[in-house]
């Protein structure tokens, strides 16, 4: 099997009226500056996006409510997903850090991985929840450097896949509307 056969992509996975309904809470949400790695550092020199994070014990019930929608259906995609790349031993304990991430014009984020030494993450999730902006694509690389492979945004996307050394990916800069996406990682 080649290392792309690994990114797994489920178009339709939510309902599109679900999808609507996460973009216009997106739209009132409070956002944050979104950090890189463990340390909870922002820089904007690797990462302009920004973060509001969904939680299922914060005072917000429309947040718990997205928390568990969204929860619910990305541990049904680990199933499918281990289904679809026949992986037998592939041991999840939780599902960890849902959130929605908002780029403007000029947000972007480097090539990085997402399994570090104090987060042990082994898959990592995105969710596009809209399609209506230029730029933004989701991009991953061999890990040699010679290859890359862009899946395109389309609303309802749901991508999957190692979170490990072996898929470096970014998110190429938007440079026209606003690019809303779901993130978790399962460790």
């Amino acid at each position: 099997m080649e290392v792309k056969d690994f990114i797994k992509i489920y178009d339709d996975f939510f309902k599109i009226e679900k999808i609507a309904q996460i973009v216009r809470y997106a739209n009132i949400a409070k956002w944050d500056e979104a950090s890189i790695g463990s340390e909870n550092t922002v820089n904007f020199n690797v990462r302009k996006t920004y973060t509001h994070v969904l939680h299922p014990t914060q005072d917000s019930l429309t947040n718990v409510h997205w928390y568990n929608y969204i929860f619910n259906k990305l541990k049904h995609a680990v199933s499918v997903y281990q289904k679809d790349t026949k992986i037998i031993h592939l041991s999840i304990e939780k599902i960890d850090h849902i959130s929605i991430l908002k780029y403007d014009i000029g947000g972007f984020y480097k090539y990085h991985t997402d399994h570090f030494a104090k987060i042990p993450r082994t898959l990592s999730f995105i969710l596009f929840l809209n399609d209506d902006y230029k730029g933004g694509e989701l991009k991953f690389r061999s890990a040699d450097g010679t290859n890359e492979y862009a899946i395109q945004p389309k609303g309802g996307r749901l991508v999957v896949w190692p979170s490990n050394f072996i898929y470096p990916h970014k998110v190429e800069t938007v440079t026209e509307g606003t690019r809303y996406t779901v993130v978790a990682w399962a460790l």
